[in-house]
């Protein structure tokens, strides 16, 4: 393939299969690159040409160097080492559907600038996460995760110590449901709003009316939307509350939805009530322990 940016413009694909097929081809891009220098060194060596020469300013270290670190930027942007049905820390991907790139590179971007000043240590840990970002996609790609668990831990840290509610929140979204920290109150979870997914309840005395999950086009299929009730399971469960709801498929009409989404539904603790026309049910678990200690509040 050539290097170009990968097409969003995938005639009769829908948005989630754009977002892989670009994925796939920005890998592919950066690979090629990558063993163009390594030959481009090789046959230098056999050549017994200095190295300093092929790196003087134009010269063909130089132009090959370059292009690898022009396609090393653009695997965050097309979400390149993701877990590619399970949300996580790589997960996400250029949007047509939202218009701009779902990713932690880009969240980091926007609050490093935003806290630069109020928070520099905290915009400094952040801008650290964001540089290793693209040599972790690389590992990620070739199928190396523990370096993934890393860096997800130092993210963790990050929003144990996020100096505002509303940054929190944002890079908390960017973490798998199991990892998420338990909020004091319920009503953060609400996610409303052009974003990437949008999160719809009531809470009542010892209930949660769950209305909806929706996850924009592109990114279906990925794991975002599992992530976002598994939390809101896990903040039920520590807060001892029942979920309720219906099953109402959002962006399906054939007749696999209702059943997909019953399966879907009980993966996650719900009882089905199929006779009371799809009503679904759960009471709230005994909160499991776990090494990391996520489970904690906040708020």
């Amino acid at each position: 393939m050539s290097d170009d940016p990968p097409s969003s413009e995938t005639p009769g694909s829908d948005p989630a299969l754009q977002v892989r097929a670009q994925r796939e081809q920005a890998w592919s891009n950066y690979h090629a690159a990558r063993i163009a220098l390594a030959d481009l060194r090789i046959r230098a060596n056999l050549q017994g040409r200095p190295a300093w020469l092929g790196r003087l300013p134009g010269g063909a270290y130089e132009r090959a160097e370059r292009r690898l670190d022009r396609l090393r930027r653009e695997l965050g942007k097309h979400g390149v080492g993701a877990d590619e049905h399970s949300w996580g820390l790589l997960s996400g991907g250029a949007t047509p559907t939202l218009a701009g790139v779902v990713g932690i590179e880009t969240t980091i971007a926007v609050l490093a600038t935003r806290f630069a000043v109020i928070a520099p240590q905290w915009a400094r840990q952040l801008r650290a996460i964001a540089r290793d970002c693209p040599y972790v996609r690389e590992q990620a790609a070739e199928g190396d995760r523990r370096c993934v668990d890393e860096l997800t831990d130092r993210l963790l840290e990050t929003v144990r110590l996020a100096p505002s509610e509303a940054a929190r929140q944002r890079l908390i979204d960017h973490l798998p449901g199991e990892l998420r920290p338990i909020p004091s109150d319920v009503e953060q979870l609400r996610r409303h709003g052009p974003g990437p997914i949008q999160i719809d309840f009531e809470i009542h005395t010892s209930t949660i009316e769950l209305a909806s999950i929706t996850v924009t086009p592109a990114l279906r299929g990925m794991g975002m939307g599992s992530a976002g009730l598994a939390h809101l399971c896990r903040t039920a469960d520590a807060h001892r509350l029942h979920i309720i709801g219906q099953l109402l498929p959002t962006f399906r009409d054939d007749e696999d939805a209702i059943p997909a989404l019953a399966n879907w539904c009980r993966g996650h603790g719900f009882t089905v009530h199929e006779r009371l026309g799809g009503r679904v049910s759960r009471p709230p678990a005994t909160p499991k322990p776990t090494p990391k200690k996520t489970d904690r509040f906040y708020g």
